[in-house]
């Protein structure tokens, strides 16, 4: 496995046990992995697609439908349509909800969300774990928008947006585009996605006093068909966050990052991507966990 640490820093808060994100070590303690979930919608429990509020989730799932941007309609359409249950694959327990394809040509995008908030044990004061799995199912065939507006999107937003905007606490975003390991703003070395690298993941760090964001590019590729669980451990106190990244024969651990200051969190957890209306594409998420890391 190839192994990517962004510093020293961050190899020894792994050694330390301080970023504690493994389920043997640290019992989950909200959970929503689709165990016994065949068809959606479910709104009959909470640890089900849409689910309903309990257990540490605030709410039930939501999902919008983002249109093109000359649309005569909203910037977007909450539906749960092209959202279907299947079966986990890897290193996923239960199963996976894929956000697929819809009948409808003129989709830009889709995300679903969902919030959660303190539950029994689980101290949202203390420092804590969000851990999943996702996979890309289908990637675009083409980039036909542009490769800024074509991205998976997985972050933490009082909105329930895709995308770094107002409300984004953390993020973790990862551009289609076909130029591996390329910046996504090539040729721009002063804007703001210059940082940011094509077909791999890269972190956000947003800044307090506007919508700007910092890319953090972890070297670790985004691949079609691979299953990533991902772990971001929260320091509440300190507001930061870190984020560990394993899938496809890498393991990436990033350095220390500030979370967006001003921001309360649990807010919404998103799930989402952007795309050309010509050129969707098509991913699966489950196996979410949210647990305190500090015991």
């Amino acid at each position: 496995m190839k192994m990517i640490s962004q510093n020293r820093f961050a190899a020894r808060l792994l050694t330390a046990g301080i970023f504690c994100c493994a389920a043997a070590i640290c019992e989950a303690q909200i959970i929503c992995n689709f165990e016994n979930q065949t068809t959606v919608p479910d709104d009959t429990i909470p640890n089900a697609f849409p689910g309903r509020a309990g257990d540490g989730w605030r709410g039930a799932w939501e999902g919008r439908r983002y249109q093109p941007q000359n649309s005569s309609k909203k910037r977007y359409l909450k539906s749960l349509e092209g959202i279907t249950i299947v079966d986990s694959e890897g290193q996923t327990s239960g199963r996976l909800v894929q956000i697929g394809k819809t009948n409808q040509p003129v989709d830009t995008g889709a995300c679903i969300s969902r919030a959660y908030e303190a539950f029994g044990d689980f101290d949202i004061d203390r420092p804590y774990c969000i851990s999943f799995v996702i996979r890309v199912d289908s990637l675009p065939t083409s980039i036909h928008s542009g490769i800024m507006d074509s991205y998976l999107f997985i972050g933490e937003s009082g909105t329930g947006a895709v995308g770094p905007n107002s409300g984004t606490t953390w993020a973790i975003q990862a551009f289609y585009g076909n130029a591996i390991g390329k910046s996504v703003a090539p040729g721009n070395a002063k804007h703001r996605l210059s940082a940011a690298r094509q077909r791999q993941w890269n972190l956000v760090e947003m800044a307090s006093d506007k919508d700007e964001p910092r890319y953090v590019a972890t070297g670790a590729p985004l691949e079609e068909g691979v299953d990533y669980k991902i772990d971001v451990m929260i320091n509440p106190k300190a507001s930061t966050y870190q984020c560990r990244v394993n899938g496809g024969g890498t393991e990436y651990t990033s350095e220390v990052l500030r979370l967006r200051a001003g921001k309360t969190l649990g807010g919404n957890i998103v799930f989402g991507s952007r795309y050309s209306e010509e050129s969707p594409a098509v991913f699966s998420v489950g196996d979410i966990k949210i647990f305190n890391s500090d015991s």
